[in-house]
């Protein structure tokens, strides 16, 4: 039957009966990625004419399908700028543990804010609350069963003698069938065997047809082998991506190398990258490399028409049986975001078009004083939305706004503690798109007295001529080293090794052995 929202059907039966219809609703918006429009279902029990029960679900209408090089989401190539979620949620206090809906909020915001529109979640089916924020954002979910690192045995008991697997699968389906945010069932991850494996997903996935012809069944391969045979069984191509991290040689070129084979092999299958990324340590050691890890491996991904997606391992850092933390997320136990996370939003903004941050001011190696002037501009190719700045985690009003995305405020440093704070912002525009930066600002308004570290000292026995070597300092900086001997004319010395590193060779009068010699210094700064 064809209905119009808000439209009121009425269906008759027995206790104990299934009913099943079908409403046509032309006028309904389709559900997108990161643009979402969703809709309520309301049904009720009526008895004697009295409600006697009530069901709600939210639901929203959108296609999705698979060509040769991407995933079409209502008709349409999307290409899938996607981050893992595990469900750990650590670093909370034990004692007042956040509720399930502040730690899916923290996280959906990050991942908005990350430019996503694609989240692939742990290796089993996730809390409901997941899918509704996902349907609510318009992001795109790969949720699977915990089906990983199987070999010949597990995978072949798993289909013929104890179905367990299977009996997930259907009960996962069963659950999130209303959860348009949902494109893509995984059947496994990292599991060996091929024979096996590809008679286990071809079971899974006829089993999938069954219930839910509407979404794309998939798994995650070790991307080690290029030439995977069980990838025929899929929708698509999944394949985890470190190459020069645990096998290969270098980021990118190896990571091209791989994809033109992995093409090769199946070129009727689009390709996603269900894994890429590298540890940072939990000391951060290791971060430098994991911004190249995220710069080169994407930069391929972006270039190949054929690889539809791709997603960062992880979104958080998390607790394993191997490593504790494991810290390859973008964000640490305390919530504190790894340099990684900036540099891997920009690279997924600019699948928008080119959008970055641009600073004015103030520069960041220059130490502040007095009144701080803060220029900065959001240049995108949709128009400017919206601003947020923080100082030290307190918000900062902005003063200015042009229509082209410029910014300018200001703050008085002389009611900050001297020394280093931190200045976030977070912009976005009409198009979703998000940019933030921290910045380190160093606080200087008080003036403190230059300091210097000689080689020589009162009493020290010196030759006719004597090299000096200073070396100098002051919180904002020397500007001029003098000195005079025995009260001869001042000289002013040029650094050495700049900026604050003097050298100068003093010549006594030789006329006058075992006689005392003086020495001023004088810095300026």
């Amino acid at each position: 039957m064809q209905v119009a929202p808000e439209a009121v059907v009425e269906l008759s039966g027995q206790p104990f009966d299934a009913s099943a219809f079908t409403l046509v609703c032309p006028a309904l918006a389709p559900w997108e990625l990161r643009k979402p429009n969703l809709y309520v279902l309301e049904a009720q029990l009526v008895r004697h004419g009295k409600v006697v029960d009530t069901f709600y679900t939210q639901f929203g209408i959108r296609t999705v399908a698979v060509d040769t090089t991407r995933v079409r989401v209502n008709g349409r190539p999307a290409f899938l700028r996607g981050v893992a979620v595990h469900e750990t949620f650590p670093g909370s206090d034990p004692s007042q543990p956040p509720s399930i809906e502040e730690i899916q909020r923290r996280d959906f915001q990050n991942i908005y804010d990350l430019n996503a529109n694609f989240v692939r979640t742990g290796h089993h089916p996730v809390h409901p609350l997941t899918l509704l924020m996902a349907d609510r954002l318009g992001i795109g979910i790969w949720e699977e069963i915990p089906v990983y690192w199987f070999g010949s045995t597990e995978l072949d008991y798993q289909r013929t003698a104890r179905p367990v697997a299977r009996q997930m699968f259907l009960e996962m389906i069963s659950r999130d069938l209303n959860r348009p945010s949902i494109l893509v069932w995984g059947a496994c991850n990292e599991c060996a065997a091929q024979k096996e494996r590809s008679e286990f997903i071809r079971d899974l996935r006829e089993q999938a047809r069954q219930f839910d012809a509407t979404r794309l069944v998939a798994q995650s391969a070790a991307g080690s082998d290029a030439s995977d045979k069980t990838q025929r069984e899929c929708d698509l191509s999944g394949f985890t991506s470190y190459f020069g991290v645990f096998y290969g040689y270098t980021y990118g070129s190896a990571t091209e190398k791989a994809l033109e084979a992995m093409r090769a092999s199946n070129p009727e299958k689009a390709l996603f990258a269900t894994e890429f990324g590298i540890w940072s340590e939990k000391d951060l050691s290791n971060s430098e490399n994991q911004i190249k890890v995220a710069r080169d491996t994407y930069e391929v991904f972006a270039k190949k028409p054929y690889v539809t997606g791709s997603i960062w391992w992880a979104l958080n850092d998390w607790h394993t049986m191997i490593s504790d933390p494991q810290s390859m997320g973008l964000v640490m136990f305390s919530g504190r975001k790894k340099p990684a996370y900036y540099v891997l939003q920009e690279l997924y903004a600019g699948r928008e078009g080119r959008t970055f941050l641009k600073w004015h001011a103030p520069l960041t190696d220059k130490p502040i004083r007095d009144t701080v002037n803060v220029d900065l501009e959001m240049v995108s190719p949709s128009p400017f939305k919206s601003l947020a700045v923080e100082l030290d985690g307190l918000p900062l009003p902005v003063s200015k706004i042009t229509p082209e995305g410029r910014f300018k405020f200001k703050f008085d440093s002389m009611k900050l503690a001297e020394g280093n704070h931190t200045l976030f912002t977070r912009a976005e525009n009409q198009a979703g798109t998000v940019l933030s930066q921290v910045r380190t600002l160093f606080i200087d308004n008080v003036d403190e007295l230059p300091a210097m570290v000689l080689n020589l000292k009162s009493g020290d026995t010196v030759m006719d001529e004597q090299v000096l070597h200073v070396d100098a300092s002051d919180d904002r900086g020397v500007r001029k080293f003098q000195i005079n001997v025995d009260d001869r004319p001042w000289q002013t010395v040029e650094p050495l090794y700049p900026p604050d590193t003097f050298v100068q060779t003093l010549n006594f009068d030789a006329s006058k052995p075992d006689h005392g010699h003086k020495v001023h210094i004088k810095l300026t700064d």
